[in-house]
Parts: C-alpha cells; structure tokens; sequence
C-alpha cells in the first residue's frame, strides 16, 4: 500500500502545470458508471459565481459563505431542464483558489452533460490527474482510497458519510497517536478498538446488505418487495406460484444501499419448474446477509413453512440474523398464527405490505438486526479496508507492550502523515 501511495503522488507531481487562477477547471474525479455516484470538482478563484446560477432548490442557493465540509443540496439545471440531484461541498485551500465537490448520480451520460453545461458557462475540463494535483491534500495519502470509495457509494447518504469521514476518521488517528506518545495507551486502545468495531459495517455500508425473502406460497412476499422497495418491482397476484425464480431489487433503506431478493414460495410439488424454483429459494438464503421469513398472520403455517421456521429458528444452516414477518395484518388473525408468535419468542413484527402498516418499523428492525442503526452518527470510522486493517494491526501491538506502543504510532502515522510514510520507508524512524 505504501508504495502504491508513494507512486500515486508522484505521479500527480509529474503531471502539476502551471495553474492560471483567473481561469475554472473542472474534471470528474471518480469513473463513470451506470450506478453509484460522481464527483465534479471545480478549481479557481470563481468556481462559486460559475455554479451558483445553474442550481436550484426550495430556498435560493448560494455557496459564498458556506463552511468546509458543509453540505447542499440542489438541482444542476440547464435552462428549465432538471440535470441531476446533487450534493455540492465548498472548501477553500488558499485566498486566491477554491475547491468545490459536486457529488451527482454516476452514470456516463449525467457526467457528460453536467461537465458540457460547465464548459458552457466558462469552465475549462482536464484530466483528473491535473486536478488532483494541484488540490492534493497536504494532510497525508488517503485521499486516493477516499476517491475510490466514492465510486462504490450507492447512495447519496453513503456520500455524505464519507464526506464526513474524511476529514473525521484522520482526526481521531491524530488524537489516538498524540495519546500514545504522552503514555495513555488504555484510552488509546479504546479508541483504536471503537473504530475497528465500527469499521466491521464498512462492506455494508459501500457494497450494500442483500435482503432474502423467505417463506410459502401468497404470503405476501412480492408485495413486501414492492412496499420496502418503495415500486412495483416484482409482480403480485392471488395466485399460488407467481415467482418462479428470485428476484433482486436494489434499493436504500434509511440511506444504505440494500438488495432485496424476493424467492419462490417454499412448497411440495410435482412441477419440475417449482421444485428448482423452490431449490433455487433456499440457495439464495445461503447468499444473504439477513433473512425475512414472511407468514400469513391470516391463515394457518402450511409443512414447508413450519420447516422454514424450525431451520431458522435453530440457526442449524445459516449464520445470518432472521427477522419474523407476520403479513397481511389488515385481514383477521387466525388463531394458530397467534399462538405461533407466543411460542416463537423470536423478534418479529406484524405488518400489512397492502397499505403499508408496519412497513418503517419493520426498517428500522432490518437495520438495528445488523448492527446499523446509528450507522451515520455514532462517531469516526475507517471509511477503507486498508485503514481498516491498519487500525486492527494497530490496536493488535499495542497488547505487546511498551515496543508495540512505538510500533502502532508507526503504523497509525500511515493514515495521517505522507512524510511519515516516505521516513519510514527510508529511515525507519516513528
């Protein structure tokens, strides 16, 4: 990692030109794709008075005196044409340049327009290499991971997260190493051990949770599909059988990226097509991150679905959390259902898919069951898997003693220092 670090920078040198400050450069910084997000940045003295007039928003928007880090949100617009939805950060390096991020959804065709309205009105497009070099941070090499987690992010919350964490998660470094060098090695480790758990949600929080539906034939999963999806995504009918194979619905639940796989109902049959439907159901269990076992809180549980709850229930094949789903709760409750939830004692929830009861709990359950309820609040995380690592390798000397104290301030200073990382590499020094 190091060297890569090393090369990327002076690569970015190599390719410095002279910057003309009366001018506005804008490149996109992260590689278009059909999904995730993009970053615009802009450079110069006026990017501010170049992009004020082309967004709009429920309040008039102007960027002059908006604080590092601070968050818009706005519509790029082309006249009366709607662009995109975009998050847009000012941040000033120096008097006479200013950096402005405008995070926008990442398909090809959004980036191609939004960077031709912005040559349209002034602006001049190079290479992202030319960009970076010239607004590289000084602050250490992390903004090559930071970049490239920009274009995984999914969601525009995952956006801000790592815009937060950014700026964050190098704080916290810096406080963890200060207290190592002035002997607080017991709240360091703490810390050190809070941010290696909070950086167990990262795959969740870049690549996103995959979400199986499990349970019988019309027991309403397809619509369950639909109403947290927030669409019409699968195909509902009264009819036993409609899913004959599953089907994946991206979406963002309280601004996570989620996949939703919605399976074929779980019953004995004679179809050849419905017994790989149904084998193909219990090989996508093996595929999630947390299962939703849905029931008809209307009618009794037929054998396949007693199965279903007996496997899950006693964790025999799945490692994953499981979350009960009584449906249907607009129609009557049969009795055998209600005695099935008292012995169940496992968590659960009635919900009716149709108009939508329960459905922002049942959320909210599928997040906390994962460990992500606060996942954008509760304090700095490591927002890379290399940062990541670095931190577990820290906090692992550090239960070596007084050797590994120096050891984990030399491996911690990769995350916040280049110097530290080029010294170390030459001199071997902390």
């Amino acid at each position: 990692m190091q060297s890569f670090l090393i090369g990327l920078r002076l690569d970015l040198l190599r390719n410095r030109k002279a910057m003309d400050t009366r001018h506005v450069y804008a490149a996109c910084l992260t590689p278009p794709s059909p999904g995730g997000v993009a970053v615009i940045e802009l450079v110069g003295a006026e990017p501010i008075s170049l992009l004020n007039p082309l967004l709009k928003a429920r309040r008039p928007v102007d960027l002059t005196n908006m604080s590092a880090d601070e968050l818009r949100f706005a519509r790029l617009m082309d006249g009366d044409e709607t662009i995109d939805d975009v998050i847009v950060t000012v941040c000033r390096r120096a008097s006479d340049q200013v950096v402005v991020d405008m995070t926008l959804h990442g398909g090809p065709r959004v980036v191609q327009r939004a960077l031709l309205l912005l040559k349209r009105v002034g602006a001049q497009i190079v290479d992202q290499t030319v960009l970076l070099s010239w607004t590289w941070s000084p602050r250490g090499p992390r903004q090559g991971p930071w970049l490239a987690n920009l274009s995984r992010a999914k969601t525009p919350a995952v956006v801000r997260w790592l815009m937060r964490m950014r700026v964050a998660f190098a704080e916290e470094i810096g406080r963890i190493v200060n207290a190592l060098k002035e002997g607080e090695a017991e709240p360091a480790g703490a810390a050190l051990h809070a941010l290696c758990l909070r950086g167990r949600r990262l795959p969740y929080v870049l690549d996103g949770v995959r979400v199986v539906l499990a349970g019988g034939p019309s027991v309403g999963k397809s619509t369950l599909a639909n109403a947290l999806a927030g669409r019409e995504a699968s195909i509902v009918s009264p009819l036993d059988g409609t899913t004959r194979d599953w089907v994946e619905h991206p979406t963002d639940i309280l601004g996570l990226p989620f996949t939703l796989v919605d399976t074929a109902g779980l019953r004995e049959s004679d179809d050849p097509i419905e017994r790989e439907a149904v084998r193909r159901a219990y090989a996508q269990r093996a595929t999630a991150d947390l299962v939703l076992c849905v029931m008809d809180i209307s009618r009794p549980l037929a054998d396949a679905e007693l199965e279903l709850l007996q496997t899950l229930g006693g964790r025999k094949t799945v490692d994953h959390p499981v979350v009960y789903v009584w449906n249907k709760l607009d129609l009557s409750m049969h009795p055998d259902q209600e005695e099935r939830i008292k012995r169940l004692g496992a968590p659960g929830i009635k919900v009716s898919s149709r108009t939508g009861e329960g459905i922002d709990i049942l959320r909210e359950i599928i997040v906390s069951s994962l460990g992500l309820a606060a996942w954008e609040t509760d304090g700095p995380t490591p927002f890379d898997e290399q940062g990541l690592d670095v931190c577990r390798a820290a906090l692992s000397e550090l239960s070596t003693g007084l050797a590994g104290v120096h050891s984990a301030i030399r491996l911690l200073n990769i995350l916040i220092s280049e110097h530290a990382a080029v010294a170390r590499s030459s001199t071997g020094g902390v």
